[in-house]
């Protein structure tokens, strides 16, 4: 269990003055999310609970790097783009995989392994965004056909 954040920053984009250290440790949270996706035939709200837990994870990895820019920007796109992660998640049926890419960034920061922590938080964050622009493309072909064909 990570109970304090690694010293120094967590992934290269991060410096080293250090965020007030935050309320509750990411570790637990992996956990929790793997709690909900084994209730068989999940309810959306309980699908909800797993995404806000999700999201929840997300700023506390933010703060834990140390980087008070860095954490309010994440927190700031988290606010603006909820949508389109809850979106995603349903639409593509992404959740399996943000699971395992958190449970392996937070094990990083956990392990004091920034170097791992900043390439596995790119790439998810590369994956999100190529999840996110394969959901906008289909919305506007979809839009364009119904032009077509009106």
């Amino acid at each position: 269990m990570c109970r304090q954040p690694p010293h120094g920053s967590v992934c290269p984009l991060t410096h080293s003055t250090r965020a007030p250290q935050p309320a509750a440790a990411p570790a637990p949270a992996p956990r929790r999310c793997e709690r909900l996706a084994a209730i068989p035939d999940r309810t959306t709200k309980e699908k909800f609970q797993e995404l806000e837990v999700g999201i929840d994870l997300h700023r506390v990895i933010a703060e834990i790097s140390g980087n008070a820019m860095l954490h309010g920007m994440l927190c700031g796109i988290l606010d603006k783009c909820q949508h389109y992660v809850w979106t995603e998640l349903l639409w593509l049926d992404e959740w399996k995989i943000a699971r395992e890419e958190h449970a392996e960034i937070v094990e990083a920061i956990c392990a004091g392994d920034a170097a791992r922590a900043g390439t596995l938080a790119r790439a998810h964050v590369r994956g999100s965004r190529e999840n996110v622009l394969r959901l906008l493309q289909a919305k506007s072909d979809y839009q364009s056909f119904l032009a077509k064909a009106s």
